[in-house]
């Protein structure tokens, strides 16, 4: 009897007091009072708040897959009093109500319009409490979300391609159908050049749809361009899957705008006899977004004299639109000074100058003799000769080295004139293990010479084995050690 009269004594001592929370020791190595360890536990005393895990789930539909989501709230145990008050979220809207009980709750959200950022949800401190009145801290979980359709930043039109390009990357496993739109083309003056066409082919690369016309579908430089937008199955978004929208009556911008056109390119005039001057040229870069009907060519001589238009435009005329011409019925030595433009339908371009002198009468040099050439290691070839001894009636100016890539079959030039009377030339540039078939000219104020021998090398290859080490010899060191000795290659 004394014995269970000890026992109630103890427990008795061992239960809190009423209205006292009782509390738990921390698990692990730290120890409550008297060296007692907390264990875990409802039966334990140990007491904990309870926590909450957030996770979304998408639930918009093909076309705007972000624009609605689903939250759930999962609790670490049963609690009380959580309600959609308890709860913030930035960049949407709740829909109400609430779903679940006890430790699992769900909530319906829909995301701002337009929206390419985070959506952060909160649930805020005391929103919830367990059994033993423990209510939970500030939990934030935040996500990305895009709901904002593909925006055109861009539509432009040029010649036979339309450019549309969207302010994201677009997703390029869908490349929609050329029959999803329509082109509708005016001229200038407003009546229709061409209506209702569809492209001939369609390409989505990262930010860009491309639309290719058919040779038939031509744009004009000062054509009005207009583009419909209707989709089917394959339809055009971005990479999280927002549809770009359908369009009608869109307009594109044609960047063949009517203008003046640009220089001409590559201009040259060289005297190729004692009386005749050759001028060359390619069209210019810039056309003016119109076709180039003819070209201008003025001189004079080189005393400012003599002024002639030499060419001007007629439409129609075939010959003005050739790109070189030759100014003949000069005298020897004589130099001409030459100005030229491209001609549109808008008028005149950019003037680009040259000059040139018609050859001197006289005797040319005689041809250089002894070429070789030599590899300078994998990426150069030198180049030596010997100077020829007939010089003509003038002294030698220069020289004229040519390069065959093919044997010899086909020459250009390498260098059209050294300008100096050095014998001798790097050829620099080449790559490892190159052939290259070489001749030289003699130049004087006459002309030019007939070409030396062809001489022709090969660079070396990028890496060759070394030689082998020479005088290796072995000499013991005791018993257990032999030292080997050489000499580099």
């Amino acid at each position: 009897m004394r014995n269970l009269v000890s026992f109630a004594l103890a427990c008795l001592i061992l239960l809190p007091a009423a209205g006292v929370r009782a509390e738990g020791f921390p698990v692990g190595d730290e120890a409550g009072p008297g060296g007692v360890v907390g264990e875990e536990g409802p039966d334990r005393g140990v007491v904990a708040k309870p926590t909450v895990e957030i996770d979304t789930t998408r639930t918009g539909q093909a076309g705007a897959p972000d624009k609605t989501f689903r939250i759930t709230f999962q609790f670490s145990e049963s609690v009380n009093g959580f309600t959609i008050d308890s709860i913030r979220i930035a960049g949407a809207e709740k829909t109400i109500p609430l779903n679940g009980t006890g430790d699992s709750y769900n909530l319906d959200i829909e995301t701002h319009a337009d929206l390419e950022g985070d959506i952060t949800v909160t649930v805020l401190a005391g929103a919830a409490t367990n059994g033993t009145n423990e209510s939970n801290d500030e939990t934030t979980f935040t996500f990305t979300v895009d709901n904002k359709v593909p925006e055109l930043e861009e539509a432009t039109a040029d010649l036979q391609t339309i450019v549309l390009r969207y302010h994201e990357e677009l997703d390029e496993r869908y490349q929609a159908s050329p029959n999803d739109f329509a082109v509708h083309v005016d001229r200038a003056d407003g009546t229709e050049r061409f209506a209702n066409k569809s492209p001939a082919a369609l390409d989505v690369e990262n930010t860009e749809v491309t639309l290719r016309l058919f040779a038939e579908d031509t744009i004009h430089a000062g054509d009005s361009v207009k583009l419909d937008y209707r989709h089917t199955n394959d339809i055009l978004r971005d990479e999280k899957g927002n549809y770009i929208p359908d369009t009608t009556g869109l307009k594109v911008k044609n960047r063949r705008q009517l203008r003046k056109p640009g220089p001409v390119q590559n201009l040259t005039a060289t005297g190729i006899s004692t009386d005749t001057i050759k001028l060359d040229w390619d069209i210019p870069a810039d056309i003016g977004g119109s076709e180039i009907i003819g070209y201008f060519i003025a001189g004079w001589d080189e005393w400012g004299n003599n002024y002639q238009v030499l060419r001007s435009s007629t439409v129609n005329e075939e010959a003005d639109t050739i790109t070189e011409h030759i100014h003949d019925g000069l005298q020897p030595g004589e130099t001409w000074h030459y100005l030229v433009s491209a001609i549109n339908g808008v008028g005149e371009g950019i003037i680009t100058g040259t000059s040139a002198t018609t050859k001197r009468e006289g005797e040319v040099p005689g041809a250089p003799t002894e070429l070789t050439a030599e590899p300078d290691g994998n990426t150069a070839i030198d180049l030596d000769w010997t100077a020829p001894t007939n010089t003509g009636t003038s002294a030698i100016s220069g020289y004229r080295i040519e390069v065959s890539t093919d044997g010899g079959n086909i020459w250009t030039d390498l260098v059209t004139n050294t300008a100096d009377t050095n014998t001798f030339y790097k050829h620099t540039g080449l790559q490892p293990n190159t052939q290259r078939h070489y001749q030289v000219r003699a130049i004087n104020d006459t002309d030019e010479s007939a070409p030396s021998n062809v001489a022709d090398a090969t660079t070396t290859t990028t890496t060759s084995a070394p030689d082998p080490p020479t005088g290796l010899t072995a000499t013991a060191q005791g018993e257990d050690q032999i030292d080997l000795s050489w000499t580099a290659p």
